[in-house]
């Protein structure tokens, strides 16, 4: 092995030895299993062989071990760790569980992808880190996937050995009992959910669901027929639509029976489509409680006492279906002292976005005793591009907290503020860091982690595809909500909206034209890889090349208000009105186009409707 074996998640331990294994030699794989039990990993493997190969194998149940490729597992436990060991004359892949067979697979995958047909001799020893190695998908902010998109996100999420899915709900199901709740937003429906579940235990990933119960009601408060519990005393079937409040309000009214009622109604009903033996209530950010109709009481008490009364509501309504209820810890930690009426089994799911996320709050909930993961996320949200760096020292730190803390996982967040702007390929860097964080011992270096993700993910020898991106993701500062805001000029946004000003005055015309040029720049690189690319995640090049022009148009977008906005003087402009129109209107094109293809139609109308109040405020510029 001249050259480092790029893997994956790192492994544990990897030993070199002498010579190499001829694949081509070999078209059988061998399973010992005493229910073959194992014969949908080694499908896996098969399929994965005959694509990167083109060459056709066999699975056949065994006493032994054979010349070839064996997998064997003794089902004996649930157990996670396996040994990869490549001889001359023949592959072992063994475990005490099935999972850990398919990780060993996976492991076995990557090594073909780069060797091929000449495998190098080499003995592993691998295990997890971390029992619970996740990812949180919003589909309620703007995009519902298909059915489709959600199983090839399991494929990825397994391929680097993650075992736990959550798909963020707020009203993007289809539920029975509240059909106004969802019309118009192409949900999830229930036979969607079960074949995913089922999908997903083939590749041992637990689909966890995941349901606002309790702040964040905005789309049900929203309606006439319910807009009597939310916290605030208003009518808010009144209030103009907004993605502003949609972020941030509404907040259920604890002090209505009927309010609990609601959310028991939706959990018995959402509940039962899982096998998984946990489920998220979510609970976080009640921004409005205790400031409207229980503002006096709050006064009295504190708003913490009364989130944690309705929440042990909701955590005992869970329990009673045998499920262990998780939720985000935020609002406990505004006062600590409320965890211990907590049941210690319950999971606490600990965020922090940041690149250094403060240690104070693992170590309450260390101090506690209580049981955590700890939650960072791919920084996509509101971004054209994800900001890749901050991703990256965000996850790597909180992974290094939650070591020290033992937490019992890693929950990776991939959040769709704003009409989920963001594409799901930009997620994949961070998702897949995260994974190599959750599993190993110790975070992978950024320079190591784009080498081999460029090769194992894009196919990209070069290792230029992540450096490209991470380079793209730190171009623009200009997020979406921006270009929200400036377009509608909502009212009750007046603070947002003088942001967004302060900011187009304060970056210079220079730094705009920079901006722009190196956005150029990289969308021409990466088509220049795409064009040479063959592998399925061709899907990711362009949502990465549509990420670069969209960046490069913004800057033209600023520079162009600087000058007929503001009324800068000595500004010379990229684009002109109608040059600057007519590139944006095939920007929202192609957005469309990219959306369709992993995406039901969900609210693409509220991005369709900001680009084109952006165009014809453009338009009114004098």
């Amino acid at each position: 092995m001249k050259d480092k074996i790029k893997l994956i998640p790192q492994v544990k331990k990897l030993t070199p030895k002498k010579g190499a294994f001829l694949l081509a030699d070999q078209n059988t794989i061998y399973i010992i299993s005493k229910t073959n039990a194992l014969f949908d990993q080694a499908k896996i493997l098969k399929e994965a062989l005959n694509i990167e190969l083109n060459i056709q194998f066999q699975i056949v149940p065994t006493l032994k071990p054979q010349l070839g490729i064996n997998i064997i597992c003794d089902e004996s436990k649930e157990d996670e760790s396996y040994q990869l060991k490549i001889n001359k004359d023949q592959v072992i892949i063994k475990s005490k569980g099935s999972a850990g067979c398919l990780w060993g697979i996976q492991t076995l995958k990557q090594i073909v992808k780069q060797y091929k047909t000449k495998l190098p001799c080499l003995d592993i020893e691998d295990a997890p880190q971390f029992p619970n190695r996740g990812f949180y998908h919003d589909i309620t902010r703007g995009k519902v996937p298909t059915l489709e998109t959600m199983k090839e996100l399991v494929v990825r999420m397994s391929a680097y050995k993650m075992n736990e899915l959550q798909l963020y709900v707020e009203h993007t199901f289809a539920f029975k009992a509240f059909p106004e709740l969802w019309a118009d937003k192409s949900p999830l429906t229930a036979e969607e959910i079960l074949e995913l579940d089922q999908f997903c235990k083939i590749y041992h990933i637990d689909l966890v669901p995941s349901l606002t119960s309790f702040g964040h009601f905005y789309e049900l408060i929203r309606l006439k027929k319910y807009e009597h519990l939310n916290e605030l005393d208003i009518k808010a079937s009144e209030v103009p639509y907004s993605l502003r409040h949609r972020m941030a309000n509404y907040t259920l009214d604890v002090s209505q029976k009927e309010s609990f009622e609601v959310v028991k109604t939706l959990i018995e009903e959402y509940l039962p489509l899982f096998t998984s033996k946990r489920f998220n209530v979510c609970c976080d950010e009640t921004f409005d409680l205790g400031k409207g109709k229980n503002k006096k009481k709050a006064d009295k008490v504190g708003s913490t006492r009364l989130y944690v009364d309705f929440l042990k509501k909701i955590l005992t309504l869970v329990t009673k279906h045998n499920k262990t209820p998780m939720f985000w810890g935020d609002i406990v930690l505004h006062d600590p002292s409320v965890i211990k009426e907590i049941p210690k089994d319950m999971i606490f799911l600990n965020w922090m976005y940041h690149s250094n996320p403060s240690e104070s709050k693992p170590k309450i909930f260390a101090k506690e005793k209580v049981t955590q993961y700890l939650c960072p996320g791919t920084s996509g949200w509101n971004n054209i591009m994800n900001n890749i760096d901050i991703a990256c020292a965000n996850i790597g730190n909180m992974a290094d907290l939650a070591r020290k803390y033992k937490a019992i996982g890693i929950l990776n967040t991939d959040w769709g503020d704003y009409a989920h702007i963001n594409l799901l390929g930009n997620s994949m860097h961070g998702m897949i860091f995260g994974a190599d964080c959750s599993w190993s011992a110790k975070n992978p270096t950024n320079s190591d982690f784009d080498r081999s993700i460029s090769f194992l993910e894009w196919q990209d020898d070069s290792g230029k595809t992540a450096t490209l991106i991470r380079k793209l993701g730190s171009v623009n500062s200009y997020h979406f909500r921006h270009l929200y805001y400036w377009s509608c000029g909502l009212k009750n946004h007046e603070e947002d909206i003088i942001r967004d000003f302060d900011f187009t005055k304060k970056i210079s015309a220079n730094q705009l034209v920079k901006k722009h040029l190196m956005a150029q720049n990289i969308k021409e690189e990466l088509q220049k890889l795409s064009a040479n690319n063959s592998t399925t995640q061709k899907l990711d090049y362009q949502e990465f090349i549509w990420s670069a022009e969209m960046t490069s148009w913004l800057q033209a977008f600023l520079l162009y208000r600087k000058k007929q906005e503001l009324k800068e003087s000595g500004i010379k402009l990229i684009y002109n009105k109608d040059e600057l129109i007519k590139k944006g209107y095939a920007i929202l094109e192609e957005i469309q186009n990219l959306w369709n293809k992993r995406n039901k139609t969900s609210e693409l109308q509220v991005v369709i409707k900001t680009f084109k109040d952006t165009f014809h405020k453009i338009e009114c510029l004098k």
